[in-house]
């Protein structure tokens, strides 16, 4: 039996107005893919490399590796280039295909040691070395320095390509050159730079990035190209589609290489397995130890004859690491490894089309509206049902195909045709239209009411800039711990968790503005006005991190899932008042003073801190109250200066152990040194800090961050900020 016909003409409405609006969110985001499609691809990515669906591994590809074995072997603390340069002889001798360093060798070595290395590259013949771009989507002038590398890379390694149609090629400003000594005899080059995803994954590897009009390619690209004995300049380029390397008369390429790519010229990593699990490998050491033994030389010629061997580090806290979908804390040299085994097998993965996945939802909104046609709604939610499952089904089928399925944001679009008809349905047969808009409306603070009945003038849109407290805090991990408990387990904990939470923000004199999922913002100073509004923010917070400790031990008991939150304090100017529509408004607060406080609270996560204040609610904070301590300088995304953050961890009457307090004192004096550009100082500094506090993410961030700095090539005004890449 199917619905009568006014059901059936709002089916087609409701269709057709859903279909638009799921096919126009998707054309205005530009793109059908996002971090949560890759997320849950990484998931499917590794069954199928487990089970024995993924790309073919080349025995051609061999690592040697550096570790810290290594630098024991050659009884010094930085790579011998005396030893390396026997490592380039015996390779000669063993018939490597070709060699690639994952490394910049930017700094000349004392003695004849370049000499000795130059001339066991000059003699090897085959031995690549790469260039480290700094890229950005901006187009600015490439900055050429003098000197035989750069000139090289000019005159020899930069060309152009075939292009069908425009792009938006990532863009280069400077590089981290070879030495000349170095680059100057090298069998090729090709730029090693490379980019994780928004989630900090390497998922994707650009082909060529633009240096002023001209393309250098990847590292591998260069490899392979020169394998086949295909000039750069006859590769083929379709910006978003495809890059093809074509089979020219004469070559060693029997067939067109296509290799698909994004706008930007990135294609998909193909990882052969988990590191360890992919190639063949041998470090250094055990490399030159067998080629001084005569009964080893055949097994060492068999091992290598023929094979793209890649050099680069291994060594834990010095070696280049990263996150794959398929692990994390890998050697990046992985990625060229794993680029240089899909140009040999020509096996890559393409990503769906824009309009492919647009036909998969139109289609989707097809069924569920000839679905909701009948009479009976289980036809639909069956419908529903199998269309979903069907979507994981094929998405895990196009994996095996060497295709990526953007599986998150299809679903998420045909959830949405899927839940307006389900909704609309609901809204057409029942005509309770005003009992579901009530059930959705916003909660409101008694204090807020109270204030509005004394001022009914209120009761309109508009309102006042004050200086106001916000404090947001969100739960850590809440996606992932949502995804390891039924559902009603998960709801009676954050009520538990929002009630006490709740509690504390009123009983300081703040007011819930609203709860955001898993987390809660709350303001300080109105309606009512409140002196100390940073003080009782900050109170606030203190509290709630001792009661939700409280709360972590009945919830131990009981066997309900620990929670742990993070907390961002900003004191500023801001807009508050009744924010909405004529019909339908809110009593809020906005602007940047409001975003801050958000951003802060996400900020905690590079720091392994709980609660961080601004600058301007620190200043506004008495003397001898809280314990505080300066975390760092920042830039927020979306600012362009810097301010600085300070961790609140604790109240001065309370007593703190002896190694905290000495944890703290290393960090801030370590810090200090940072910033007045002393880094050795620094170093040892957070060191000492870090043995106080084993695994401490602050000191480790700061570390890293000195790891990266060259002093000599320190802007005038560098103030040591740390930028931070997600909201």
């Amino acid at each position: 039996m199917l619905k009568s016909k006014k059901l059936k003409k709002t089916i087609a409405v409701l269709t057709l107005s859903l279909s638009f609006g799921a096919i126009g969110y998707l054309e205005l985001s530009g793109t059908v893919w996002n971090q949560f499609d890759y997320q849950v691809l990484d998931h499917i990515y590794k069954k199928a490399v487990a089970t024995g669906y993924g790309v073919k591994k080349s025995r051609q590809i061999v690592y040697l590796i550096i570790n810290e074995d290594t630098y024991h072997y050659f009884q010094q603390n930085t790579l011998s280039r005396h030893g390396l340069a026997r490592v380039n002889d015996a390779l000669t001798t063993f018939g490597a295909e070709a060699v690639a360093y994952d490394l910049i060798f930017a700094r000349p070595a004392p003695g004849i040691a370049d000499k000795r290395f130059a001339n066991s590259i000059r003699k090897n013949g085959r031995i690549y070395l790469p260039v480290g771009f700094s890229i950005s989507q901006q187009t600015r002038p490439f900055i050429w320095k003098q000197g035989g590398a750069f000139d090289r890379l000019r005159s020899e390694f930069l060309g152009q390509v075939v292009e069908k149609n425009n792009g938006e090629p990532w863009q280069t400003r400077r590089a981290s050159m070879q030495l000349d000594s170095l680059f100057l005899v090298a069998k090729g080059s090709g730029h090693i730079s490379a980019l994780s995803d928004e989630d900090g994954v390497y998922r994707h590897v650009g082909m060529l990035v633009r240096v002023d009009s001209l393309y250098m390619p990847t590292l591998t690209l260069s490899m392979f190209l020169d394998y086949v004995e295909i000039p750069f300049d006859s590769v083929k380029i379709a910006w978003g589609k495809t890059l093809t390397i074509p089979a020219l008369e004469g070559s060693y390429l029997e067939h067109d290489l296509v290799i698909p790519i994004n706008g930007r010229g990135m294609t998909y990593i193909p990882f052969v397995g988990a590191w360890g699990q992919d190639f063949n490998q041998m470090t250094v050491q055990t490399f030159l130890e067998r080629t001084e033994d005569p009964a080893l030389q055949g097994a060492l010629r068999d091992f290598f004859e023929g094979t793209f061997v890649f050099i680069g580090e291994a060594s834990i806290g010095i070696a280049d690491l990263g996150t794959t979908p398929l692990e994390k804390d890998v050697p990046l040299i992985a990625i060229h490894a794993a680029m240089m085994n899909a140009f040999l097998n020509g096996q890559f993965y393409s990503e769906w089309s824009f309009g492919s996945a647009i036909g998969i939802i139109a289609f989707a909104a097809l069924v569920f509206g000839l679905a909701a046609c009948f009479k009976r709604s289980t036809v639909l939610y069956a419908t529903g049902l199998l269309f979903f499952t069907g979507l994981f089904i094929a998405a895990t089928f196009a994996m095996v195909e060497f295709s990526l399925f953007p599986l998150v944001t299809i679903a998420k679009c045909s959830g949405f045709i899927f839940l307006g008809l389900v909704a609309g349905l609901q809204i057409a047969i029942s005509k309770e239209q005003l009992f579901i808009r009530n059930a959705f409306s916003k909660y409101v603070p008694d204090r807020v009411i109270t204030e509005l009945l004394a001022h009914p003038d209120q009761l309109q849109l508009g309102g006042e800039e004050r200086e106001l407290t916000v404090l947001f805090c969100d739960l850590a991990g809440f996606t992932s711990l949502s995804e390891t408990i039924p559902p009603r387990q998960l709801v009676r904990s954050l009520n538990d968790y929002f009630s006490e939470m709740t509690s504390i923000i009123l009983e300081e004199g703040g007011i819930i503005d609203k709860y955001l999922g898993d987390a809660i913002m709350a303001e300080f100073g109105a309606p009512l006005r409140l002196p100390d509004h940073p003080v009782s923010a900050v109170h606030a917070a203190v509290k709630m991190q001792k009661k939700l400790a409280e709360l972590q031990q009945g919830f131990v008991i009981r066997g309900k899932p620990c929670l742990r939150n993070r907390i961002g304090i900003n004191t500023g100017q801001m807009v508050v008042g009744n924010m909405g529509s004529h019909q339908t408004f809110d009593y809020t607060v906005i602007g940047d003073a409001v975003n801050l406080a958000s951003r802060l609270e996400s900020a905690n996560k590079w720091y392994g801190s709980s609660i961080m204040i601004s600058e301007r609610t620190f200043s506004l904070l008495p003397a001898g109250i809280f314990r505080t301590r300066l975390l760092d300088s920042i830039k927020v995304k979306g600012k362009s200066h810097a301010i600085r953050v300070y961790e609140v961890y604790g109240l001065q009457s309370e007593d703190l152990p002896e190694t905290e307090l000495q944890y703290y004192l290393a960090y801030e004096e370590a810090l200090a040194a940072y910033f007045a550009r002393n880094f050795k100082l620094a170093t040892e500094l957070f060191m000492k800090a870090e043995k106080k506090r084993l695994k401490d993410p602050a000191a480790k961030l700061l570390l890293r961050r000195i790891r990266k700095i060259e002093p000599d090539k320190l802007a005038d005004d560098w103030d040591g900020s740390f930028a931070l890449s997600a909201k």
